[in-house]
């Protein structure tokens, strides 16, 4: 598996994220689902990827109490 902190990786899983952002990877699933979080779902159109960008600063924002 690559790590979520790899500068060359662009897109996270949901588990990816949900490891960085605390809550359960079906949680964040919900959330891309229903839009509360930015995400693309894959060529499929079943797995949905959320932005590696986006996670990192929700992750500090949330470290940071803000």
């Amino acid at each position: 598996m690559r790590h979520p902190a790899d500068p060359a990786t662009r897109y996270l899983t949901t588990r990816e994220a949900a490891r960085l952002l605390g809550p359960h990877p079906r949680t964040v699933e919900r959330w891309a689902r229903t839009g509360r979080i930015p995400a693309g779902t894959t060529p499929g159109g079943g797995r949905h990827r959320i932005p590696r960008g986006w996670v990192l600063a929700e992750a500090a924002r949330r470290e940071a109490g803000t």
